[in-house]
């Protein structure tokens, strides 16, 4: 099996686990047969553990394949954004991936190329995600970076500066997209003043208006492990998976977490 074709088949399991947590805050229950049509594709339900800090472990053995991915998932996105500072938990999980305390952004992806690992982070409307995918041999080394990128964030002024630009090009640029345009308008018009109506990127003007200590403030109040789900899959046992788990997430410190304000 090719390396792609490896991480088609873990990414949808994930995905679903994931999801499925998110949601419901639990393992997703097997859902019982309704007849022969019933007896096709089901996904298993995953191994799960529920640090003291809050964090919850969900992981998913699959020998067959010598990947780990791991995903965390904070479930607070663009729709936590404060008002008049859209874009904030987009221009976070930029910046989670520009260095850490202790590894500049070039030194961090130096370690995680070196491996032939990749990491990734994203913001949706619900939720922020931190990805990472190694060789299972290689998977300490995974468990390590991820962690160090999602406790220890640096928010470097300069790299703040320089994140801060590109998402700004990236939503001038988004303007010259017709069903981008589109959508937004959509969006705007089917929400309203709801946080989903707004643009997950921000705009022009509510981005410009950011400030690093926005960025640090919405890391600080949102990011928590008791507000998160960590989802493994691959090539792992699942005790050693949650030890791990255990050994790089179990010094994140628990935190309240506001409550999401509609508009």
């Amino acid at each position: 099996m090719t390396l792609a074709g490896a991480r088609n088949r873990l990414l949808p399991v994930l995905a679903l686990s994931a999801a499925a947590c998110l949601v419901l805050g639990a393992a997703p229950a097997p859902v019982p047969p309704t007849g022969a049509a019933a007896t096709g594709f089901r996904i298993p339900a995953p191994t799960k553990t529920i640090l003291k800090n809050g964090l919850t472990v969900l992981v998913l053995q699959r020998s067959s394949i010598p990947l780990v991915q791991l995903q965390l998932m904070m479930k607070s996105g663009s729709a936590s954004d404060p008002a008049g500072k859209e874009g904030t938990a987009s221009l976070v999980s930029r910046l989670l991936k520009r260095g850490t305390r202790t590894r500049s952004a070039s030194q961090f992806f130096e370690e995680v190329e070196f491996v032939g690992g990749t990491i990734d982070t994203a913001a949706t409307a619900d939720a922020s995600f931190v990805r990472g995918e190694f060789a299972a041999r290689d998977a300490e080394v995974g468990f390590n970076l991820l962690a160090d990128m999602v406790l220890n964030p640096a928010f470097r002024a300069e790299e703040f500066d320089k994140e801060k630009r590109l998402a700004l090009a990236d939503i001038v640029a988004r303007l010259d997209e017709p069903q981008e345009v589109a959508r937004l308008a959509f969006a705007s018009w089917l929400y309203g003043g709801h946080p989903y109506g707004r643009p997950s990127d921000g705009t022009e003007r509510s981005v410009q208006s950011i400030t690093r200590d926005d960025v640090a403030g919405f890391y600080e109040a949102r990011y928590a492990p008791n507000n998160a789900v960590l989802a493994i899959v691959g090539d792992i046992d699942a005790a050693q998976a949650a030890q791990r788990a255990e050994r790089y997430f179990s010094s994140w410190k628990r935190r309240t977490v506001p409550e999401m304000k509609l508009g």
